[in-house]
Formats: C-alpha cells, structure tokens, sequence
C-alpha cells in the first residue's frame, strides 16, 4: 500500500476504460487524496487525458497544516474558546519544518478545524457519511464500515502525505482544471490557488467554489456539475478524433518520485 501502488492502479483502470470507451482521452478527477495521485498520474500520461482536475488539491501538505491551524486558533481566539485556544496552543509550533507531524496533533488540530467550518463550510463536523447511509449502492452493513478503512491506511500512507511537497510540479502537459472550496482548511485551497498560479499547461481553469470547504461533491453538487460541464466538456469535443489501438497498452513506464 504505497503511492506508487495507486497511480500504477489508475494507469491499469484508465487503460480499460480507454479499451472499453473506444476513446482515446478521458477526464481524470482527484479530490484530497486523490488530488496527489491523480496528479502523478497526469505527469505519467497526459496524452491519455483530456483534463486533469484537481478538487481539494494538495500541493504543500505540511504549508496547508500550518495555515489550518492557524485559521482555527484565530477562530478559537475570536469565539472566546478557551478550551479550544488552549488545545490548540498546546501542540504548537504546529507542523514545524523538518519535523514530522504527530498524528495525535493532527486528530487536535481537526477536532477544531473542523468545528470552524474548514470541512464543511458552515458546519462544525463533516456529515457526508450520511449520504453513504442513505445511498442505494451501499448495502446497510457496507455503510455501517464506510470509513473503517481509514485507520488502516494510515499506518501506510499518512506519513508520506504530511511531508509532500509538490510546488516543484510547475508544468503539465495535459489540461488543468482545479475546483477548490472557499473555506477548506483540510486541505488549504490557498495554497492550490498560488500554485496554481504558476504552473504551466496547454488549458488551465481555477473555479472558486464560494460555499464549500473541502468536500464540494456534497455541498455545491449542482454548481460542479455546472462547471464541468462549461470548462471540462469543451476539451473533450475538441480533441481530435483518434480511436487508441484495441492491442494491450505498452507497460507501465517506471514511477516519478511522489
């Protein structure tokens, strides 16, 4: 369970999806987690996709930790939280450099991040696990363990996340589109916003999503549809029509370094 794993996974997904689509491009969406995998898989091949999107775009993890916490202590400061002002004083200086962040830190620094909106805008706790309850494609006991894997993964992932630093990923050579919410402090859309800035790509768009934090599939559905469908449609009917050979894609090419 490595990163590497992952994006070697979507090359193997994206391939059959190109076979059974008779398409040579498809779009390619990665939110939180998914942002950093998708992205490695646009520099692997842009020549399979017409877009990369990014949504919750993780770029500096550990520059997005910082302004995380800092954005929740000026909140605690303002609500006159005492409780939450002290916790949240209590671990700093937070996510310092060269220094790995403790994960009992980062269960902290959520605990309030959260509760001032930085999940969800508005709200002082993440509810999409609701939606999993109610969905039809989720059986009652499949919903019941949603989320059970995340403690798992942890133990695999967490600490490689915490110290990525992507902003040396300054060219694509696919088109980009980044989806960030307003308010996210999970995954600091600020900090995707200045990359954004300055990355190159044949085709970039950046959409504010103005009443979300970092799970817009939940909180604006109708303005991302909306928004693929005015930016990310349009690449798709300008590309021109080259049907991929329905021979086995060539092997992976060897990783990039995450």
């Amino acid at each position: 369970m490595t990163p590497e794993r992952f994006v070697d996974d979507i090359e193997e997904l994206v391939a059959w999806l190109r076979r059974e689509s008779g398409q040579d491009r498809v779009f390619l969406l990665g939110t939180s987690w998914g942002s950093v995998i998708g992205l490695e898989f646009a520099r692997r091949r842009p020549e399979w996709l017409h877009a990369y999107i990014g949504m919750g775009q993780a770029i500096d993890v550990p520059e997005s930790e910082r302004r995380g916490h800092a954005h929740a202590l000026a909140a605690a400061r303002a609500a006159g939280n005492a409780q939450a002002v002290a916790e949240l004083e209590s671990i700093m200086p937070y996510a310092e450099p060269g220094r790995p962040i403790p994960l009992a830190d980062i269960v902290l620094e959520r605990k309030w991040s959260d509760h001032y909106g930085g999940v969800m805008a508005y709200r002082q706790r993440q509810v999409d696990g609701i939606a999993v309850r109610l969905s039809p494609e989720y059986p009652d006991e499949d919903a019941a363990r949603a989320y059970a894997g995340n403690g798992w993964s942890q133990q695999f992932l967490l600490s490689d996340v915490l110290g990525l630093d992507l902003t040396h990923v300054n060219r694509l050579r696919c088109p980009l589109i980044v989806l960030a919410g307003r308010h996210d402090r999970t995954v600091n859309s600020d900090v995707a916003r200045e990359w954004f800035d300055v990355v190159e790509a044949p085709f970039k768009h950046f959409e504010w999503f103005e009443h979300s934090a970092h799970e817009i599939l939940a909180e604006e559905p109708g303005k991302l549809l909306l928004t693929l469908v005015t930016h990310a449609r349009p690449l798709a009917a300008a590309s021109p029509p080259s049907p991929p050979s329905r021979a086995s894609p060539a092997p992976p090419s060897p990783p990039d370094s995450l």
